[in-house]
């Protein structure tokens, strides 16, 4: 399923990268920039290139790195690693209820290793195909690979705005101003991935104690 909804998201992606370059485009060099049709052209083909680059590099990077970069952890980086503090951050999930149907979460969970290895096996795996956990994981997928995409982009941009000087290209629309925004919105993206992990970690939850509700009101 991973890679089925990582193929998804290429295009929105791709389209995301594209928005955000243009956003800063847009900032960084003011409204009537926009008029100049011919160069607005030729600095969009430029950016639609750099993100095509720029995604495929992504895609090249471990998910451990990516997610070591979300949440800026080495170790143990993924939010299912903490999920008994999640447990008892989310109003849909009655720690009483999840505790009955896991009697042995206490004895169980003991490092991080061990809580990741149970949310994925008992809590997880049973409901990853549920359209509300699908829509979660493929959210987090697209804003953390957004997010490595504007990484790799980010660094790019400011290699061609510091030392770009002597290269036979145009950069006059890589100024200050348009490479400490992408930054900034290498940051959003990181923060929106964050949330979206903890999210997965926090829905799945409360689908596998619906289920389990179901099951018992059923019998």
């Amino acid at each position: 399923m991973l890679k089925t909804l990582k193929s998804q998201n290429a295009p929105q992606l791709g389209g995301l990268i594209m928005a955000a370059l243009f956003i800063a485009y847009a900032l960084s060099n003011g409204v009537e920039s926009l008029l100049n049709f011919n160069n607005l052209l030729t600095d969009l083909a430029g950016a639609a290139v750099l993100s095509i680059v720029c995604v495929w590099f992504a895609y090249l990077l471990p998910a451990e790195w990516k997610h070591s970069l979300v949440y800026l952890r080495l170790k143990h980086s993924l939010p299912a690693h903490r999920f008994l503090t999640l447990l008892n951050r989310d109003a849909r999930i009655s720690k009483t209820k999840f505790l009955d149907v896991f009697p042995e979460l206490d004895e169980a969970l003991v490092q991080g290793a061990e809580q990741n290895a149970f949310w994925y096996h008992r809590v997880y795996l049973p409901v990853r195909d549920t359209d509300v956990v699908k829509a979660v994981h493929k959210s987090f997928l697209l804003y953390r690979d957004a997010m490595a995409s504007m990484l790799i982009t980010s660094l790019v941009l400011s290699g061609l705005y510091h030392w770009g000087g002597g290269l036979a290209i145009d950069l006059t629309q890589i100024n200050g101003a348009f490479v400490t925004i992408v930054w900034v919105e290498v940051v959003l993206f990181g923060l929106a991935a964050h949330n979206c992990g903890k999210r997965i970690v926090t829905t799945a939850m409360a689908e596998r104690l619906n289920v389990e509700v179901v099951s018992s009101s059923s019998c």
